[in-house]
């Protein structure tokens, strides 16, 4: 059994691997959080005008309900990530340079 040598790989395999991508591009937590609060307002919103539609007569009760959860789901969800960001701010806040 022989040993291969990189030679025998050929010109297209580098030795040197190749630097690994940042894992976040700038803006991205920015975007991501903007996203994420424009998905819990949409919801808000659907539930409030299912409400409004139950409220004068129409819509679905079951439908209405559903709606519902998933906004108020939602907004804890976001009450929760605000907290833990303002925490992370403040604990970055207390460190000493």
């Amino acid at each position: 059994m022989t040993p291969i040598r990189p030679s025998d790989l050929g010109d297209n395999i580098s030795m040197i691997p190749e630097p690994a991508a940042p894992r976040t591009q700038p803006g991205e937590f920015v975007e991501a959080l903007s996203h994420a609060i424009g998905s819990v307002d949409q919801l808000q919103t659907a539930a409030d005008q299912q409400a409004s539609a139950l409220a004068e007569g129409g819509g679905n009760l079951h439908e209405t309900s559903i709606a519902l959860a998933k906004a108020e789901v939602g907004f804890h969800l976001m009450t929760k990530i605000r907290d833990r960001v303002v925490d992370a701010y403040q604990d970055i806040m207390k460190m000493s340079m």
